[in-house]
């Protein structure tokens, strides 16, 4: 996410440049430009294994704020 709060109340012009020296293809995705109207939460799992019904194994993931910012208090697995 990019904050443009230096330019508010001026005009701006956003730009996506792509430069391919084998004309491969571009794709942009999921572009918003406006305020964020709640938090919008984006989770990973980076869990590299199945465990089954009857092992164990750690949990790993992330958990990224794409919208406004959030007052964490708790997260459950």
């Amino acid at each position: 996410m990019l904050s443009l709060a230096d330019y508010a109340g001026q005009s701006i012009y956003i730009a996506i440049v792509h430069n391919s020296m084998n004309r491969f293809l571009l794709a942009v995705d999921n572009l918003y430009a406006g305020e964020p109207e709640a938090p919008a939460f984006d989770a990973t799992n980076k869990t590299r294994r199945f465990c089954g019904n009857t092992g164990t194994t750690p949990v790993l993931g992330s958990i990224r704020n794409l919208g406004k910012t959030a007052d964490i208090k708790k997260i459950t697995c």
